[in-house]
């Protein structure tokens, strides 16, 4: 018991004397100095109190060892060969302090305590004292561990303070953007002709781009899994794309005979027949991709949700909006962005070149569709649809009273489901409201309503009737007739 109690005492001292202290550090640094939201750091920083502390518990925990020794002469000398400081030396008994170890050996007060007797030494302390303390009495003493020992730790004290300011300022992801454009360079050039062209509709980007229109061709996700293309009077139907497991395919932009996709953490492009697939982004996970002529716009969650663009080809990576965003959406050559500041949330936008900012609402949005003079969203806190006229001011319209998942605005009213109870809330139940909020009906009773798309004259989604596996359905806009497709 005196033993474990001796253990706590010493691990509670090395995080009191050295761990918060690093801790208070970061804060000052993270708050006082560059003005940074300290929130985000706690699940780090308490990662690193486990981890430190059950560091310590190996290293530093209670420990007694006995080691022959050739007399007591021998032993001093080993002990003033200069890494131990010699507090009491009475008849054969050592009260020792280290010299290394420091800051915290000298703000601990830990002792190691070594009495000889019948040439043997018996030393006692925190387990890592003793053990150095042994080997110095051994002459096993290695000069070079010792210096690459004090480097490591001296490394990983650097990018425990270091490395959350790094990533609050975009270092590390500037770094890795330097990488990225530097391996695009060999990615083949190609040019889109039509440079306002936009590669699918906010509805659908919305909804994770599981649907998109071109030419006299629908394309859509099937299974999660699948890209499948089908002409639009649904009779001629290739799968471009198939797979059994794996990353799926989600985020379509078709522009000028490509296709766009993400697979997991790689954006691709390929021919709108199933050639030329290739890889031009593999830095991680894409949020609401948009191409627009020759760029392609989208949030970075693995840069703070900022955002970002690069061209067609993967080349020219650039972050573009610094702030973390929630939503962005394109119109009239601007880019709209939501986020908070402080306890406030806006609405603003800027030209495609990052430039010309201006404030559009004075509140955090998602899923922004802007149709026939009003901007439609959830809200970003009660995920509510609501719609507020373009310019206008006042508090926004409230469509509706409920936690919605997904929705389409159409010329025939607003599509939409609920959050359901299921993990990663898809939708439950298909409904149709007018675009000024009256006349809501429940169209379609079914659950996990996922992959919502408006391609032609159809609203192509995804449920799952009677704990069914999920399949692919379509909804006739000028009937809201719905049909279970092949």
């Amino acid at each position: 018991m005196e033993k474990f109690k001796s253990s706590i005492v010493i691990i509670v001292k090395r995080l009191l004397f050295f761990f918060f202290p690093i801790l208070l550090f970061v804060f000052v640094l993270h708050r006082q100095i560059f003005n940074l939201d300290v929130k985000p750091l706690w699940p780090r920083l308490l990662f690193y109190t486990i981890l430190i502390g059950t560091i310590d518990l190996m290293n530093y925990k209670y420990s007694s060892v006995e080691e022959p020794v050739k007399s007591v002469g021998h032993l001093k000398d080993k002990i003033r060969a200069g890494r131990w400081k010699v507090l009491e030396d009475e008849e054969g008994a050592f009260v020792l302090r280290p010299r290394f170890d420091f800051p915290y050996s000298l703000l601990s007060g830990d002792r190691v305590y070594v009495r000889f007797f019948n040439g043997t030494a018996r030393v006692e302390g925190p387990k890592y004292y003793v053990d150095s303390l042994v080997r110095d009495i051994q002459g096993k003493r290695n000069v070079w561990a010792d210096r690459i020992a004090s480097i490591v730790f001296f490394i990983v004290v650097l990018a425990i303070i270091t490395v959350p300011v790094l990533y609050d300022r975009g270092v590390i992801a500037d770094l890795r953007v330097y990488y990225h454009n530097y391996r695009a360079r060999n990615v083949e050039r190609i040019e889109i002709q039509d440079t306002n062209a936009l590669g699918n509709a906010e509805n659908n980007i919305n909804n994770y781009g599981y649907g998109a229109e071109y030419n006299d061709h629908i394309f859509y996700v099937e299974d999660n899994l699948n890209l499948v293309r089908i002409t639009k009077d649904l009779k001629d139907k290739t799968c471009l794309i198939e797979k059994s497991s794996g990353y799926g395919v989600s985020g379509l932009n078709i522009v000028d005979n490509w296709v766009f996709y993400s697979s997991g953490k790689t954006f691709n492009r390929m021919k709108t027949d199933g050639t030329g697939n290739e890889v031009i982004y593999r830095m991680g996970y894409l949020m609401d991709e948009h191409v627009h002529g020759n760029w392609v716009y989208f949030i970075n969650p693995s840069d703070r949700f900022t955002v970002y663009r690069m061209d067609v080809n993967g080349q020219n990576l650039e972050r573009l909006v610094n702030l973390p965003v929630y939503d962005i959406a394109i119109y009239d050559n601007r880019l709209f962005y939501s986020f908070r500041d402080d306890d406030e949330g806006f609405l603003e936008s800027v030209d495609l070149e990052g430039q010309d900012k201006r404030t559009e609402m004075d509140i955090p949005v998602e899923d922004l569709i802007r149709w026939g003079g009003y901007y439609y969203f959830k809200g970003h806190d009660d995920y509510k649809l609501y719609r507020h006229e373009v310019g206008g001011s006042g508090k926004p319209q409230v469509l509706v009273d409920g936690r919605v998942s997904s929705y389409i605005v159409t010329d025939f009213g607003i599509y939409y489901t609920l959050h359901s109870r299921d993990v990663g809330y898809p939708g439950e139940g298909l409904y149709k409201i007018g675009l000024d909020g009256t006349g809501n009906t429940l169209l379609y009773d079914t659950r996990s309503v996922e992959s919502l798309s408006q391609v032609g004259n159809w609203i192509f989604f995804e449920s799952s009737d009677d704990n069914t596996y999920p399949s692919q359905k379509r909804l006739d806009l000028q009937t809201d007739e719905i049909t279970v497709m092949d």
